[in-house]
Formats: C-alpha cells, structure tokens, sequence
C-alpha cells in the first residue's frame, strides 16, 4: 500500500513539474516579446505595398510596441513615462505613414522606432546579464536583442534609403514608395547580422557601407560571446541540478 501512494506521489510531483515547465515556456518574461517579434517579421514578409499588407504590418508593429512597454515596465514601473513617450509617437506614426506618404514622416517613424528598439533592447539585455539563473527564459531575451538588432538596423537602412534612394542596391525608391522597402532592408539586416553576405543586395554610399559594417561585427560578438555564453550556462545549471 505504502509503495503504491509513493508511486502515486512521485507520478503526481513529476506531473506537477511538468506544468511547471510548461507553464515557464509559456508564460516566461520574454515568451510573447520574442512571439510579437516573429509575429512581425511573418507580416513583413507579406508586404508588397497594397494598402491592406501595410495595416496588416502597422498591427504586428502595433502589438510589438505594446508587448514591448508591457515587458519592459512590469518589473520598472518608473520606465512607464518614458516608454510611453517613446511608443505613443512611434504608433501614431505608423498609422499615418500608410495614408500620408511623406518623407519627413518615414524619417521621423523610423527614428522614434530606432530609439524605442535601443530603450527596450537596453533594459532586457540588463536584465539577461544579470539574472543569476541562467534560464530558457534568460536564453530567449538575448534572441529578443538580436532580433531588435536586425529590425533595427532595417528601419536605419530604410532612413538611408528615403534620404537617397542609391544608397543600395535595391529598386529606386519613389515618392509612392516611401516604407516599403521594409521588407528588403529587413532582409539585408539579417542577412549582414549573420554574416551570410549573399551579394543580392549591396550598400552603394558610405553610410550603408559603415552601417552594414557595424551590423556584421555586432552580430558575430553578439552570438560569438553572449549567446553561447548564455547556453554554456544553461547547459551547466541543468547538470548541477540534475547531479546528485
């Protein structure tokens, strides 16, 4: 009898540590940060110009800026302000952007989004350094920076594209054409930030030239030394705690 309600017991606690480890992959800090990320991008792969794919990528960005703010305030509510002063611009201007095609209004969007992204990126990159314990949780707020990194850097490849439409090689940029070469320059970010380097697409001027430098050492540090940093731990306290 004693040896069935033990069995039954050790059932229940790995049945409980389970949906404990579920409920962690769900629910962690940066789960529906790195979610509205990817969200993101998948919308900016549909872009093709038409009115409806921009609303469509103004509502991902929307549900990112909004995610962002939430993730970043919970734990410093003193950062509410200033994160909101950041978002609240950033919003409207993406919802103008699809209606009035103006270059003034892509430079400035693409600068309050630049500063929000570095607000945001900033604070969770503190708060993955400093976690004691090195979780998955810790692991996905590092991807969370790399992937503000990429769109980042897109968003500073598209200022450079609307102030000169030669700064690279892609299809000239137009009046009518003001924002959507997101998808283009979101592209050639990650493709600089891996360091793939395929050649489709080249910086022209020596501001691309010096951003899409930048972007490739930043990326191969940034994967080089915190990313497998933070695995190598992960790795490391899984063991200790499962050694006797």
């Amino acid at each position: 009898m004693c040896e069935i309600m033990n069995q039954e017991n050790s059932s229940t606690s790995s049945t409980d540590s389970e949906l404990i480890g579920i409920q962690q992959l769900l629910l962690g800090r940066f789960s529906l940060l790195l979610l509205s990320l990817l969200v993101l991008l998948i919308a900016a792969s549909f872009s093709d110009g038409a009115l409806i794919s921009k609303i469509v990528f103004c509502l991902g960005l929307t549900s990112l800026l909004l995610v962002a703010v939430i993730t970043i305030c919970r734990r410093h509510k003193d950062l509410l302000s200033f994160g909101l002063a950041l978002a609240i611009p950033t919003l409207l201007l993406s919802w103008v952007m699809p209606f009035l095609n103006h270059f003034l209004v892509g430079i400035f969007h693409n600068l309050f989004i630049m500063l929000f992204f570095l607000f945001v990126s900033y604070h969770i990159l503190h708060a993955v350094l400093n976690d004691d314990d090195v979780s998955l949780d810790t692991i996905r707020g590092a991807v969370c920076v790399y992937l503000f990194a990429g769109i980042g850097w897109a968003y500073l490849y598209d200022t450079l594209l609307i102030i000169d439409a030669n700064s690279f090689e892609i299809a000239a940029l137009t009046e009518d054409s003001i924002g959507t070469h997101i998808i283009d320059t979101i592209y050639f970010s990650f493709v600089t930030l891996s360091g793939l380097g395929y050649g489709d697409q080249v910086p022209i001027t020596r501001p691309a030239k010096l951003a899409a430098c930048i972007e490739v050492i930043f990326g191969q540090f940034f994967v080089a030394v915190l990313v497998a940093r933070l695995v190598g731990l992960h790795l490391r306290n899984r063991h200790e705690n499962s050694s006797p």
